[in-house]
């Protein structure tokens, strides 16, 4: 008889995988390939769309998206030019001296139409 405290000699098993879990795993992310790339989920790429656009104030309040000056409504500008791209990011810059009420009206402008602004 033996003691409790002694256990039987037996060498460790290897672990082996569930064939069933392995095939689970692989239908899984070739469904998901096969609908729509990983690579594109929640990701823009901007290099698809071309550069984003650059939105610039300057201190004396002028506004220019691309060097172009805005004229009219920002919101509508800012929609006009996110229009027909897959990238939502405005590229925001300002001089020094522009003033940070000015500025964050235009970064509220962006994000009225759809924009989604990034410092430059």
């Amino acid at each position: 008889m033996r003691a409790s405290s002694q256990r039987s000699a037996r060498p460790p098993s290897r672990w082996v995988a569930d064939p069933a879990l392995v095939a689970l795993v692989i239908i899984t992310a070739t469904t998901a390939l096969a609908t729509q790339p990983f690579w594109s989920l929640g990701v823009s790429n901007p290099s698809s769309d071309g550069e984003p656009p650059v939105l610039h104030v300057a201190a004396n309040r002028t506004v220019t998206i691309d060097g172009d000056p805005v004229s009219g409504s920002l919101v509508d500008h800012v929609a006009h030019v996110l229009d027909g791209r897959h990238a939502t990011q405005v590229l925001l810059e300002a001089d020094d001296d522009a003033s940070y009420g000015d500025v964050s009206r235009v970064i509220r402008q962006i994000r009225l139409a759809g924009g989604e602004p990034l410092p430059r």
